[in-house]
């Protein structure tokens, strides 16, 4: 089970869209209650346009290994409002270990 623990102004953009939370149903595991958890940092900086996604930290049973993250920068006219973005800005395959993606070149 990924934990949020934080979501900021700077990696979410303001939206009318509801934000999904999944609750696990009664008699599905409850593994992070014994510790059970994996977590992965994401920061943004403005000055060089670039995205760190830190090493996932934590592990659990069943846990998936590897992540693809479809990433796109909102800016006028992209990104927002009701109509779905038809493409990333970058996809990124994501393997646990930390990676950085330098957006310089996309605006």
């Amino acid at each position: 089970m990924y934990k949020a623990t934080m979501l900021t102004k700077d990696l979410v953009a303001a939206s009318s869209k509801p934000l999904l939370l999944s609750i696990l149903a009664g008699g599905e595991s409850y593994g992070y209650e014994r510790g059970e958890h994996a977590t992965i940092s994401f920061t943004w900086t403005d000055a060089s346009q670039t995205l760190s996604i830190g090493a996932r930290s934590g592990s659990f049973p069943g846990m998936v290994r590897e992540r693809t993250f479809n990433i796109v920068l909102v800016g006028k006219g992209h990104g927002v409002g009701e109509a779905p973005v038809v493409s990333a800005d970058r996809v990124v395959r994501y393997n646990g270990e930390a990676i950085s993606v330098n957006f310089k070149s996309t605006r």
